[in-house]
This record gives C-alpha cells, sequence and structure tokens, in this order.
C-alpha cells in the first residue's frame, strides 16, 4: 500500500514537472478579428415651445436626433419609451426615468420665435453620473436657418460627448446631373451635409466641373464652359447668387452709348503714362532671375538680354496727381477729365498675344471682341 502511494506520489510530480513545458511549447494565441462598436443609447424629447414655434420645435429637435443618429454611435431610444415628458426646460431632470430606459445621455431645448428671428437652447445630460455635461448653450438666427442651427446643435452635442469636432454644420458643394445619358445636363448645387436645402448656382446651359470650397470655406472655385473654354470662377459661399449672372450697377447708368478706340503702334505705356523707378534703376542690368526663373520667351535670350527703361520725363498733373510724360503735354492738361485704369496687368509680353487679350479678354483666337 505503501508503495501504491509513493508510486502516485511520484507520477504526481512527474506530471507537474512536465505540465509548464507543454505551456511553453504552444504560447497562447489572442486572435481579434473584428470590433464591436455598441452604439450610445440617448434620448432627444421634443424641444418645449416657449412662445409661437411649435413648428421649429420639433423639427429642430428632429434634426438633431438624426444627426447623432446617422453616424453609427449613437442609438436614439423612440419617444414611446419615455417614462417622464421634459415640459419645460428649466425643470429638474427625472435621472431615474431615464435610466430606467437605458438612455445614457439626454438632451433637451427649448425654441422660441418672435418676428424674424428665432432662438434655440439646449443642455447636454449625463444620466448614468446624474449630471450636465457642460454648461447650456444657445444660437439665434433667421427662421430660414433653423436647420442650420439644428446642426449646429448637434455639433455642440457630439462633441461634449466624444471630446471630438462636429461635421453637421457643413455643405457640400456638387455638380448635379438630370436629363438622358446621351445629353446629360450639368447644374452647380450646394447642399447641407445630410442633402438637404438644395440650391442650384447656375443653370444647366454650360458645361461645370470640379467644384471645390476654399481652405477658409467662405469662397467656391468650379471651372465652366459658359464662354465656350474653359474659366475658373470664384464665388463667395456667403452670397451664392452665380458669378455669371449680370449684376446691377452700384448707380444708375446714364451714357447710351460707348465709343472704343485701339490705335495699335503707339509708343509704350512706360514712355507715355506709366513711370516705373525700378525699371529706372535697373537699367542697362542683366534681367534678374527671378523675372526669367522658369519661363520661356519667344525672340529673347534670358543670358544675353538687359533691362532697357524710359527716359522720359514724367509729371503729375491735375488735382488728381495722374502721371504723364512729356510726350503728352496736351493730354496732361485734362488730367481731371479722364478716367486711368491702372490695375490691368497681364503675363502677355509679346504684341499679337496682348492685343488679342486687350479687344478680347484672352489671348487665344476666336473670341468675340468688345462691341461684337
Amino acid at each position: 500500500m505503501r508503495l501504491i502511494q509513493s508510486l502516485a506520489r511520484t507520477t504526481m510530480l512527474a506530471l507537474t514537472l512536465l505540465l509548464p513545458a507543454t505551456v511553453q511549447a504552444e504560447p497562447l494565441r489572442i486572435v481579434i478579428d473584428s470590433g464591436v462598436i455598441e452604439p450610445l443609447p440617448f434620448a432627444v424629447p421634443n424641444f418645449v415651445d416657449e412662445g409661437g414655434a411649435a413648428d421649429y420645435a420639433g423639427n429642430i429637435s428632429r434634426v438633431v436626433a438624426a444627426d447623432l443618429a446617422g453616424t453609427g454611435l449613437f442609438r436614439e431610444i423612440g419617444a414611446d419609451a419615455f417614462i417622464s415628458q421634459v415640459t419645460s426646460f428649466d425643470s429638474p431632470v427625472s435621472y431615474g426615468d431615464w435610466q430606467a430606459i437605458n438612455a445614457q445621455a439626454l438632451v433637451t431645448g427649448a425654441v422660441t420665435a418672435s418676428g424674424d428671428r428665432i432662438v434655440v437652447k439646449f443642455r447636454v445630460y449625463d444620466v448614468f453620473s446624474g449630471a450636465e455635461l457642460g454648461e447650456g448653450m444657445q444660437f439665434a438666427g433667421s427662421p430660414g436657418s433653423w436647420r442650420r442651427m439644428a446642426h449646429k446643435v448637434a455639433d455642440a452635442v457630439y462633441s461634449r460627448i466624444t471630446g471630438e469636432g462636429g461635421y453637421f454644420d457643413s455643405r457640400v458643394v456638387y455638380v448635379a446631373e438630370s436629363g438622358p445619358k446621351n445629353a446629360r445636363l450639368k447644374q452647380l448645387a450646394v447642399m447641407d451635409y445630410d442633402g438637404a436645402n438644395i440650391q442650384y448656382l447656375t443653370d444647366n446651359s454650360a458645361l461645370v466641373l470640379a467644384p471645390r470650397f476654399s481652405p477658409t470655406g467662405d469662397r467656391i472655385l468650379f471651372t465652366s464652359y459658359a464662354t465656350g473654354f474653359p474659366q475658373i470662377y470664384l464665388m463667395s459661399a456667403a452670397d451664392l447668387s452665380s458669378p455669371m449672372t449680370v449684376r446691377q450697377p452700384h448707380f444708375a447708368p446714364r451714357a447710351k452709348a460707348c465709343i472704343c478706340i485701339y490705335m495699335e503702334g503707339a509708343p509704350s505705356q512706360v514712355d507715355l503714362f506709366d513711370p516705373k523707378p525700378k525699371l529706372l534703376e535697373l537699367d542697362g542690368q542683366k534681367l534678374p532671375e527671378s523675372f526669367t526663373r522658369n519661363v520661356r520667351f519667344a525672340f529673347l535670350r534670358k543670358d544675353t538680354a538687359t533691362v532697357l527703361a524710359s527716359h522720359r520725363r514724367f509729371r503729375k498733373h491735375g488735382r488728381s496727381g495722374m502721371d504723364f510724360s512729356d510726350l503728352l503735354p496736351r493730354l496732361a492738361s485734362c488730367a481731371d477729365d479722364l478716367c486711368m485704369v491702372r490695375s490691368m496687368h497681364t503675363e502677355q509680353f509679346n504684341h499679337h498675344p496682348g492685343q488679342i487679350l486687350m479687344n478680347c479678354g484672352s489671348p487665344l483666337m476666336g473670341r468675340p471682341s468688345l462691341g461684337s
């Protein structure tokens, strides 16, 4: 009997010594092949109407709930599950009633409408800790901007719960297409991030391509073939009227006709009415590298070309102080009766492309000219 007991103890000791070796020979492996995200349950009771805002209150609360639920990070608890109702924005929260339906976040709000102004205020609560997240906020605007205010509320709620910035108060600029496949019509359009508030910025008479918001979000850039050639247009995101629309002038026009005289072969503007002090300073010197770098010039050798300045004498004339050279003494006497446009510039340095640009607005041939 003692022998059997001794053999048993020896066998158990041997098994105990062998067990770690077996475990070490096959290391533990954990395979993670997918993530599990449980959306956070939240409740958004209809915002309280505090005066003339019944429709706005319901609509704003629905947009806020849709924004949050659309992220996939939140799950809305339907109103049919509510135990208590929010009838006053300032009334205390019955946390137990919201905990009973497993709501982890609660958003309450109120809306006031008066004339052309509505005010939206809201609060966010952590139901299980029984505390408000941050302080209450409010937004004000015109009745037509109620959706944007709802998106701003959703942005604030999203940020307080997740710690990240919201994106609901965003707009999308895009090319809207219509018509059959072999004759598609394209219009520039802008909409809210959720597809609402569509506004067309151009008609479908010309092809439009590649719309973009500027980095600051205050301008829209796009390409249009309205003139027959691709041209880039820039428009304000605040004023969404088409940049190709004919706009009314700042003053009532009185002239009924315009005479345009274009005379080819006159002296350069630097000899007549455009003094260039820097050009005179560089006279006779080699062209600066900043002027020739990465530029190809026709009929010009960059390694031997030098700067040539005008040696005419310039003087200011009239009360306006308009510059004229000694070549134009009579025209200079009419300085205060003339309008000199100095903001026009071009990189066309050859005569023929410059003449086309002056008369047609483009250095390319085939465009209609001024007065056509």
